[in-house]
């Protein structure tokens, strides 16, 4: 039996010119805005992602990776990797935005070298079947299915309410104002829309912010 084929370096690298489409590009600043404030506090990242107290050290906008939109660098030399969507349907086509974002997550995996799910995650992994398949040439193994879904985090942002309000106050450590807290977060976000592909956002003293977002009030630790 001849070994799998080894899947060439260029096969990995993300193919869709890194850049957001229009109707996702609001919700992908947002989630930017949100790692964004949480790497200028140095607050821990969100529970959500299941990591524990981590932080983040830098953070990259439309990466060359295959899961593109973000890349963040913990204070534990980890990365994650995001893929922001505001919305995906669960289709049984390869070719969908669902079947994409599977094909995403496979070459991501194998860039990085390299549960059995329930009946929910059903079509998930029979698209991660897919795209392994057509990438290597191989079945996936339920052994190697659950590592790669390991990796795996889906977590549901709420940007007009809750992580809105999460994303100011974790400036708080830094501008005791809020509404220059909330101008910081605004700031944020539109660095996250508007920063070149792979431009490495990485503060070199998170507690230098500009003079616009600094508290005027008595006893402010800028002044």
């Amino acid at each position: 039996m001849s070994d799998p084929p080894t899947p060439n370096s260029n096969e990995l690298l993300a193919t869709g010119g890194g850049n957001a489409t229009a109707s996702g590009v609001s919700f992908q600043a947002e989630v930017g805005t949100l790692f964004g404030v949480q790497l200028l506090s140095e607050r821990r990242l969100d529970a959500r992602l299941g990591l524990g107290d981590v932080r983040a050290r830098s953070l990259r906008f439309e990466t060359e990776a295959p899961v593109d939109d973000f890349l963040v660098e913990t204070d534990v030399s980890g990365r994650i990797f995001v893929q922001a969507k505001s919305s995906l349907t669960l289709s049984q086509t390869s070719n969908s935005e669902f079947g994409r974002v599977a094909d995403q997550i496979v070459r991501q995996y194998h860039t990085c070298a390299q549960g059995t799910g329930r009946r929910v995650l059903d079509p998930f992994t029979g698209r991660l079947q897919d795209a392994w398949l057509a990438l290597t040439g191989t079945a996936l193994s339920d052994g190697e299915m659950r590592q790669l879904l390991s990796y795996v985090q889906v977590c549901k942002y709420d940007f007009r309410g809750a992580d809105r309000r999460l994303a100011i106050e974790a400036l708080r450590p830094l501008i005791r104002d809020e509404d220059g807290r909330k101008r910081a977060r605004a700031a944020t976000r539109r660095a996250a829309s508007r920063l070149p592909a792979s431009y490495p956002f990485r503060p070199r003293r998170q507690s230098r912010l500009p003079r616009r977002f600094k508290s005027a009030s008595e006893g402010s630790p800028f002044e």
